[in-house]
């Protein structure tokens, strides 16, 4: 949580800052920020749910394999990791 929710925060001050576009044409404004349909409480009310899911995935035996990281460093890892294979496995040009 601390690190999808330290990103969605840098973001949004950014684009506040910056007026980027965020979709459609729409900036970011200290009235959406704040707003109860904000993002930064979509965050909020959605993380929970979305992070039993993730347990749920994780503990089915006849699921697909999750792979999950707990930290930027893993999947910085992972890749790569992957990237070593896919240079391998490359045809030739």
């Amino acid at each position: 949580r601390r690190t999808s929710l330290t990103r969605l925060l840098r973001r949004t001050a950014s684009r506040l800052h910056t007026r980027e576009e965020v979709c459609g044409g729409n900036v970011e404004t200290w009235g959406s920020v704040l707003s109860r349909d904000s993002i930064i409480a979509w965050h909020a009310r959605s993380f929970a749910g979305k992070h039993d899911q993730i347990e749920r995935w994780c503990e089915d035996p006849d699921g697909p394999r999750v792979v999950r990281f707990t930290d930027p460093r893993q999947t910085d890892a992972w890749l790569r990791h992957l990237e070593r294979f896919a240079h391998r496995d490359a045809p030739a040009a």
